[in-house]
């Protein structure tokens, strides 16, 4: 039980991680390289 219940942990712990990497990652994308523009056929739908 106490194997289960470590490796459940683990595996919390490691998506985290992962988790916080991505948005990191992209965060910092973001910050270097700026938001890519929208085309313009999306901005027809976005509300004002």
């Amino acid at each position: 039980m106490a194997y289960g219940f470590k490796k459940g942990i683990l595996n919390l712990f490691t998506w985290t991680l992962t988790l916080l990497a991505i948005v990191g990652v992209n965060s910092a994308c973001n910050i270097v390289f700026g938001q890519p523009e929208e085309p313009k056929s999306l901005k027809r739908y976005k509300r004002k």
